[in-house]
């Protein structure tokens, strides 16, 4: 599975949606799933519509104009929600209580504020280089890298 498609299946958007949205047909999107490419300005459209910024890796456009010193803002907030959420779901996981979706979305904030870090430092940061010390990381405990 393509991030492109990922992030829509993640958001729970039908295709028919998202390609409405991006003003596209259905089997355009189809194919940019498919093949995981499409270009910048559906990928634009679609990273605001999916919450997903890491879609724009790789292109020169910053994902919504954040500067660096605004991703890194943004970032430390949601690590702050996504640090209370984590412990509303820690005490929900020890007691046996139904998992709030509210507190998954949360902690789930940060992988898009991260993403959006990432773009606005392209170009001033190996991203490759991270990309390798993070699964090093990984491997450290036993775990992998999905694509």
């Amino acid at each position: 599975m393509t991030e492109l498609r990922l992030a829509r299946t993640l958001k729970g958007i039908s295709q028919a949606e998202a390609a409405r949205a991006a003003n596209i047909d259905r089997s355009t999107l189809s194919r940019y799933e498919a093949t995981g490419k499409a270009p910048i300005e559906v990928l634009q459209v679609l990273a605001r519509l999916y919450d997903a910024p890491q879609l724009l890796l790789g292109h020169s456009t910053p994902a919504f104009g954040d500067t660096p010193s605004e991703a890194v803002a943004w970032l430390l907030e949601e690590l702050e929600e996504a640090r209370d959420a984590a412990r509303r779901l820690d005490e929900d996981i020890r007691h046996g209580r139904q998992i709030r979706v509210d507190d998954m979305g949360q902690v789930y904030d940060v992988y898009t504020a991260i993403g959006a870090l990432l773009v606005s430092l392209a170009g001033r940061v190996d991203l490759d280089q991270v990309r390798r010390l993070h699964e090093r990381k990984l491997a450290k405990y036993g775990l992998k890298a999905v694509a």
